[in-house]
């Protein structure tokens, strides 16, 4: 609206200009009537100060607006601050009001403390006895690896039974050699360690 009230007032401004400056109309080439001329040059400077004073009003008007603007967004700011820090105390009453409910429930629970106890009580003693029998089979295990492993290690071809054929193969080969030159036969009978 202001642009179009000052495209007006660009307008009545130029056809007052063009009154003061020509005494001929550019056109037709005839002389302008001085009275019209002079009514029309008051008519148009009425309508130029018109204008402006109207133009003013607005500049006045939109700048009152916008002043009423910046206090509303300042206000609008405000209150969303407001409603944040509302959202935050309601989250901590909620959470508080949760709190209290937990707190409430571990009351009720401590306070039927005998039946608590005597069913903590009643499950540690089993897990005890779960323990002791645990460890029972695990030393039970323990003793039982012990035996195998060494069992396992006797057999292997690194064990006793490789210390048993070395310690007596050369006795045994002496005694065959003897056996078989009492029975005259001369032969040199040799058992190594892979026979």
């Amino acid at each position: 609206m202001e642009a179009k009230i000052e495209n007006t007032c660009i307008k009545h401004k130029k056809e007052l200009t063009f009154f003061k400056e020509h005494d001929d109309c550019p056109t037709c080439r005839q002389a302008i009537d001085e009275a019209f001329k002079k009514a029309t040059i008051a008519v148009k400077e009425a309508k130029v100060v018109e204008l402006e004073l109207g133009m003013k009003q607005i500049d006045n008007a939109i700048r009152t607006s916008q002043k009423k603007l910046d206090k509303i967004n300042e206000v609008i700011v405000a209150i969303r601050e407001k409603e944040l820090l509302i959202s935050r105390y309601e989250t901590s009453i909620t959470e508080i009001e949760k709190y209290k409910t937990r707190l409430q429930k571990e009351i009720d629970d401590l306070s039927d403390e005998k039946f608590t106890t005597g069913v903590a009580t009643g499950e540690l003693n089993q897990l005890q006895e779960q323990l002791v029998d645990a460890e029972k089979t695990k030393l039970k295990a323990k003793e039982r690896k012990l035996y195998i492993d060494t069992a396992r290690h006797l057999m292997q071809d690194t064990g006793i039974k490789t210390k048993i054929i070395k310690q007596y193969l050369p006795v045994m080969n002496q005694y065959i050699n003897k056996n078989l030159a009492d029975m005259d036969f001369f032969v040199n009978f040799t058992l190594d360690e892979e026979f």
